[in-house]
């Protein structure tokens, strides 16, 4: 009995299937050439070699990752498909806008020359329907003068309508040309957020599978926890920016405070030189929110040197001079022995509150000086933290290709969305940064100050 034997490739096996194994081995079959009255039909015989397991295989990830196999493929290919959306609704937008702007342009100038067109009509109109100034031209002998005149002026006039047609027809091109943009803008919009949405659930999906610990992928936890690191040093950086935020912000309203209490310094020192009686001026009264106000002035500066800490010479001097001239340059109404004394206490008062602006405007550059190196900062460690996001998507995409991808390579990975840009947004939270003004003595909140000069302001 003759024999052939052919090789044949090994059965494929999937990770899910505990039972099943990857061979490498060959498998021999075997058909016999002849047959007898004993002898069963030619048969089909395959002898399989063991081999052992990948160490990722068996694992509640691995599970996992075959579980989610389909959906996995489902949003790669959306992305890939999808992946030109955002740009290009970017460029759509831009172009929409510039659009916009060239329609207000160029309907302006129709609406100039709309007007021209006008005024040239009613002169060429009354040139050539006017028979008295016809008849006027032939008695004073200046025919050919008026003829030109008037062939001049229906020139003027044809050359208006033809210019005001063609910039009609430019208006009504961009018109349509907006028209379809904002169409194809519709479109890109879907687009991008089907994109964006694949983004969302195949960050869900692999932050299930593979947030913390993943045994059999070493080099996943390795990514992740430099992802981690990453993320650590960037939200600390976002939090030094918005500590400096806050602190400007509060630096900003300790300036409109301190100017408020100058204003009613001011205010006092006219009430004092202008009232009959200095009791009943009305002076004493403005000395007392001038005082409030500088106690305000106080505690704004005292809350943004907390996030200035620490404080080198320099801003610990700019601290000091500010505390000093708002101090000095309360008048207290005891220490008032005439209108007289009162004039010359304001007088000093004034200038202690120039020498605390002073300090208190290079204390609030100081501060922004501060904000941007932070705002620096942000923007490198967003840059980094983007690098390691990518790596780890990186690393869980192979994951995938590796347990239901039978084994094959992983394609080139790309990624189509930098985040870095939307990880540098800092959201700094303004509760709390107003210091209202409580009652005084019934007198009234904070702003109600005779219609004198109100707060500017400083929302940032």
């Amino acid at each position: 009995m003759e024999k052939h034997y052919i090789l044949i490739p090994p059965p494929v096996s999937f990770p899910a299937q505990p039972t099943s194994t990857l061979s490498t081995a060959t498998s021999h079959i075997v058909f016999s050439s002849t047959t007898t009255a004993t002898e069963t039909p030619p048969s089909l015989s395959c002898q399989l070699d063991a081999a052992p397991q990948p160490s990722a295989q068996n694992t509640p990830t691995t599970a996992a990752i075959a579980a989610s196999a389909s959906l996995n493929s489902e949003l790669l290919h959306t992305l890939r498909t999808t992946s030109d959306a955002p740009l290009a609704l970017s460029h759509i937008t831009t172009h929409i806008a510039i659009l916009k702007d060239e329609i207000a342009a160029q309907q302006t100038a129709l609406n100039a020359l709309t007007a021209r067109v006008d005024e040239q009509f009613r002169l060429h109109k009354a040139l050539r329907d006017s028979v008295g100034r016809k008849w006027g031209s032939r008695l004073t002998n200046t025919r050919r003068k008026f003829e030109a005149r008037a062939r001049a002026a229906e020139e003027s006039y044809t050359a208006g309508v033809q210019g005001r047609s063609r910039a009609q027809g430019r208006l009504e091109s961009l018109a349509q040309e907006l028209a379809e943009s904002l169409a194809e803008q519709t479109a890109l919009r879907a687009t991008a957020d089907r994109h964006a949405s694949a983004h969302a659930r195949i960050d869900d999906l692999y932050a299930a599978i593979f947030d913390g610990p993943t045994p059999g992928f070493p080099a996943e936890d390795a990514a992740e926890q430099s992802y981690l690191r990453s993320r650590r040093r960037h939200e600390d950086s976002t939090a030094r920016v918005a500590s400096c935020v806050r602190v400007v912000r509060l630096l900003k309203q300790a300036a409109v405070r301190l100017q408020r209490a100058r204003n009613h310094m001011v205010q006092a020192k006219a009430e004092g030189a202008a009232g009959l009686v200095l009791v009943l001026s009305g002076a004493y009264e403005d000395l007392r929110r001038s005082e409030h106000f500088g106690a305000l002035v106080l505690v704004a500066v005292e809350r943004a040197v907390e996030g200035l800490q620490p404080l080198d010479g320099e801003l610990r001097e700019l601290r000091r001079a500010v505390v000093k001239g708002v101090h000095a340059a309360v008048v207290e109404k005891k220490s008032v022995a005439s209108r007289l004394d009162l004039l010359e206490k304001i007088a000093a008062s004034e200038k202690s509150f120039d020498s605390a602006k002073g300090a208190l405007d290079n204390l609030i550059k100081t501060a922004k000086e501060r904000e941007m190196a932070a705002r620096t900062g942000v923007r490198f460690t967003a840059g980094l933290l983007e690098e390691a996001r990518q790596a780890l998507q990186q690393v869980r995409q192979e994951a995938f290709e590796m347990v239901v991808g039978f084994g094959a390579a992983p394609p080139a990975y790309h990624e189509c969305c930098n985040r870095a840009e939307s990880f540098e947004h800092v959201e700094v939270e303004v509760d709390g940064l107003e210091l209202e003004m409580p009652d005084m003595d019934g007198q009234g909140q904070e702003g109600d100050d005779g219609g004198r000069e109100p707060a500017s302001d400083v929302s940032g």
